[in-house]
């Protein structure tokens, strides 16, 4: 067996706990050089390269190259004594074990203080420019270098056990702990500088079920820790340019299947009380620049998908019912912004292929069943000096169709559907009115369908409602508690259309289709009026329906030669009343309602040129009706069994026909009409004879009447039986 000597070089601070005949042992620098070559010193001990004919022990001339001997036992560790010469140190040696390990280096020490049981120095000092590297530590580990083929389970470059043992407490526990420093504050400077630098490589024909660049493990399944890092990196100091805590780069390769960045797994075994969170970032400091928590950069070809961040969960339970689950959280607190604040920015640009390729700039999918779904939650809780915008959407770009807000709901529900709710009942402006919905620019569609409830009462559609709420005296202003208004600008003639239905402001057009079977007992195309709900018992002084404008000026003014306010139009190739049996433009069943028409014309299409013209009848007739006629009465005065009736009578027109008794005649009045209505005013009556009879003695009839009936007259009693018959016609005037 060869022996092998290796220098260990101690700090005075380390040997004094291990000897006490080496407390004077310093630093290199402090002993004479072994052996001197001109004026170059010779290391202390040479460590050649391992080569095929040399593997790293101390060959014999390197050996004699020694200034003495070295004194004490084989396979101990040396160092210099007080008087300069080599020996070895107490309680440390290493021995050669072939087949287990190459070098068993143990020591045992009572350690009362500080202790180093390995410290090793090295000292640079170029005397010129030197490009080659120094390395202050080398280990180079070959297996089966001679290409035999032989296996072997593990094989491992540098292992490091450090355990404490026992029952002792030890402030901190480091398995490796590496320093790196540049300057030592003398201003050195290097162009790179990396604490920890690992080197994976895999020769040409080499196949591998797995490579890891750093592999950490932590086992403490049998103890208990109050918290910890499996890795832990932190940097402090000035960085004139970027910097990074962590660093993964990938180049020159190729994925079979999946790459990824960065991985992290915990198995169903796993337990944590708190809170879990995959990535964890937190920052105190000051920016003097933007910042990105978690920032992602790809510039390479993509065959198939790209997602920028993916959470995909599964199997999981969350068995507290007030807990909530959430695939992305931000939360801002006690926060000082002078700039903006986005929550969530996403930015695309490219070129994509137009043909069949889609973009969503957000996609959220829910197929699991719960008590409520929201798919998009927004809540604003703070004042803001200018603007709250819930929601913008801009395009400036062109397409064949396009759509700002698209909602496409199905499905059935047990209550209220709302394809679109707005509640602005707690929104108040001290300036202005507010708007639940304003739309500037192009056309409003709505089309929509649904199926009437049975029993409902009213069942309404369309639901166009506003509520006005006067709580003190309003003075001064004008109310349009609803409105809809069209604009027409006109810049070049309009001509009828091929329907010949022309320009209408605003159409409310609607259509029915019934089947040959079925029946619709009344079909109204508009239906207005006020209500008055429960509860209300204040004055009204008039109510319109209906109040139809002409052409008010505001500033401006136009030529308009005819004007019409309601028309019967001979439109769509029909007119009002065509293919009806029974057929009323305008109706009112209530006899008390008052009609004011400031002029007439019926059957004519032209107005009159006369002024003093009101009513006008072309081509027709006039006729007055009424369901119950009025009544005659026969007066004794008209003698024994006399008799007086009406034909075709109404209170304004009919035929009288008095026939005198027998005798007992006297003057007087002879027949009573009673009036089915009340007139206002004691009308105006005329009659006519209407037989010979009549008009023999018209000179002894005269007629007297009041509100309530038309009474006939004699100025002398009849002296004979005799058939009278007139007819009557009565207005009421002023």
């Amino acid at each position: 067996m060869r022996t092998i000597f290796f220098i260990l070089l101690l700090s005075s601070v380390a040997l004094g706990q291990v000897s006490s005949s080496y407390n004077s042992v310093e630093k290199l620098t402090t002993v004479a050089p072994i052996v001197t070559s001109g004026t170059r010193a010779r290391p202390i001990v040479s460590m050649p390269a391992v080569s095929s004919t040399n593997d790293g022990y101390l060959t014999s001339s390197q050996y004699n190259a020694l200034s003495s001997a070295i004194s004490g036992p084989a396979n101990h560790v040396t160092g210099y004594a007080p008087d300069g010469s080599l020996s070895y140190v107490p309680g440390y040696t290493f021995n050669e074990v072939h087949g287990r390990q190459g070098i068993d280096l143990t020591g045992d020490a009572g350690v009362d203080g500080s202790f180093n049981f390995l410290n090793y120095e090295l000292r640079s000092e170029p005397s010129v420019n030197n490009t080659s590297n120094v390395t202050s530590f080398n280990i180079d580990s070959h297996n089966d270098r001679n290409n035999q083929g032989f296996s072997i389970g593990n094989y491992i470059g540098l292992n490091i056990g450090h355990r404490l043992e026992g029952t002792g407490f030890a402030g901190s526990s480091t398995g490796l702990n590496v320093v790196s420093e540049i300057g030592n504050g003398s201003g050195a400077s290097s162009a790179n500088m990396q604490v920890l630098n690992t080197y994976g490589a895999i020769g040409a024909g080499s196949t591998l079920t797995y490579i890891g660049g750093i592999n950490s493990f932590i086992n403490a399944s049998a103890s208990t820790v109050t918290s910890g890092n499996v890795a832990t990196f932190g940097a402090e100091g000035n960085f004139s340019q970027s910097f990074n805590i962590v660093n993964t780069g990938i180049g020159n390769a190729h994925i079979g299947q999946n790459l990824n960045a960065y991985t992290f797994f915990s198995n169903s075994s796993t337990t944590v009380d708190g809170e879990f969170r995959a990535l964890n970032v937190a920052m105190d400091g000051k920016l003097n620049s933007s910042a990105g928590h978690v920032m992602g950069f790809y510039n390479g070809e993509i065959t198939q998908n790209f997602t920028g961040y993916g959470i995909y969960s599964s199997n999981n339970t969350i068995s507290n019912s007030g807990s909530l689950y959430r695939m992305f959280d931000g939360n801002m607190n006690n926060v000082h912004i002078d700039g903006g604040v986005i929550g969530f920015n996403a930015y695309l640009n490219g070129t994509s292929n137009t043909a069949d390729t889609n973009i969503q700039a957000m996609n959220i999918v829910n197929q699991m069943p719960a008590y409520r779904f929201t798919g998009l939650f927004l809540q604003n809780e703070s004042p803001h000096t200018e603007e709250i915008k819930m929601i913008q959407l801009n395009s400036n770009s062109n397409a064949r169709t396009i759509t700002g807000i698209d909602i496409n709901l199905s499905g059935t529900a047990t209550d209220d559907v709302r394809g679109l709710r707005l509640n602005m009942n707690g929104m108040n402006s001290s300036t202005q009115r507010v708007y639940s919905m304003e739309v500037s620019g192009g056309a409003v569609g709505i089309q929509s369908t649904y199926t009437p409830f049975n029993n409902a009462t009213v069942d309404v559609g369309n639901n166009f409602t506003m509520t006005a709420t006067v709580g003190s005296t309003l003075t001064g202003t004008d109310s349009i508690i609803q409105l809809m208004q069209s604009n027409l600008l006109v810049n070049a003639d309009i001509t009828t259309g091929p329907i010949g239905i022309d320009t209408n402001m605003l159409g409310l057009v609607s259509q029915v289709g019934v089947s040959g079977a079925y029946t619709v007992p009344k079909l109204r195309s508009m239906l207005l009026g006020t209500s008055v709900p429960s509860g209300s018992g204040g004055t009204i002084t008039e109510h319109s329906v209906l109040t139809i404008l002409g052409l008010p000026s505001f500033g401006g003014s136009v030529s308009n030669p005819t004007r019409v306010g309601i028309e019967d139009g001979f439109l769509l190739g029909q007119n009002f009343c065509l293919g009806a049996t029974d057929c009323w433009f305008i109706k009112n069943y209530d006899e008390t309602a008052d009609n004011f028409l400031g002029k007439l014309a019926l059957g004519t299409s032209s107005k009159k040129t006369s002024t003093n013209v009101k009513l006008e009848i072309h081509n027709g007739h006039v006729k007055h009706s009424q369901s119950t006629a009025p009544v005659a009465t026969v007066d004794s005065n008209a003698g024994t069994s006399a008799t007086c009736t009406l034909s075709n009578a109404t209170d304004m027109a009919g035929t009288i026909a008095l026939t005198t008794g027998s005798g007992s005649y006297s003057s007087g009045s002879q027949c009573s009409i009673a009036f089915n209505s009340s007139y206002g005013v004691a009308p105006r009556c005329v009659i006519t004879p209407i037989n010979s009879s009549s008009a023999v003695a018209v000179a002894n009839v005269y007629i007297s009447k009041t509100t309530t009936d038309l009474v006939i007259n004699f100025v002398n009693a009849d002296s004979v039986s005799t058939a009278y018959e007139w007819d009557y016609h009565c207005v009421e005037t002023n």
